[in-house]
């Protein structure tokens, strides 16, 4: 290799570096945002978001998705040492004071670990599933317009 080779070959791999970077951070501070975040934002409607019952968490994913007959879910993964008293706090403040009818709770050995509840708003239909272990849950709200 000759020395421009080298030289462009060094301020490549430097580029590459600083785009990774600026990349990680910005993933890390939209993750921190999430983290306080007072309201769940789906398809146009407000959901209050369990951060704004149980105060700060730590998010460990985010995912959206748009499906079939006007579906749109968004998905919010979260750990907590309290992960059952968190969410059992969120689903009593959603029946209380966001309007909802809890919905179900499904069993798996003796202990509850999913709880869901839904509210109809016109046509639409707004369905809250909180699903929980030992180390976290994931929440996820899903909107859907018949």
């Amino acid at each position: 290799m000759t020395d421009k080779q080298v030289f462009v070959f060094i301020a490549a791999m430097l580029l590459i570096a600083v785009i990774a970077i600026v990349f990680v951070s910005l993933i890390l501070r939209s993750l921190k945002k999430l983290a306080t975040l007072e309201n769940y934002e789906v398809n146009g409607f407000s959901i209050a978001a369990i951060t704004k019952v149980v105060g700060k968490r730590k998010v460990v994913s985010f995912g959206a998705s748009v499906g079939k007959n006007n579906t749109a879910e968004k998905r919010y993964t979260y750990i907590s040492k309290s992960a059952k008293e968190d969410v059992e706090s969120y689903f009593k403040y959603l029946e209380e004071c966001e309007g909802f009818s809890f919905n179900e709770a499904v069993k798996n050995d003796e202990d509850i670990n999913k709880l869901s509840a839904c509210k109809l708003i016109g046509t639409v239909k707004i369905q809250v599933e909180a699903c929980y272990d030992l180390t976290g849950y994931t929440i996820c709200i899903e909107i859907t317009d018949k």
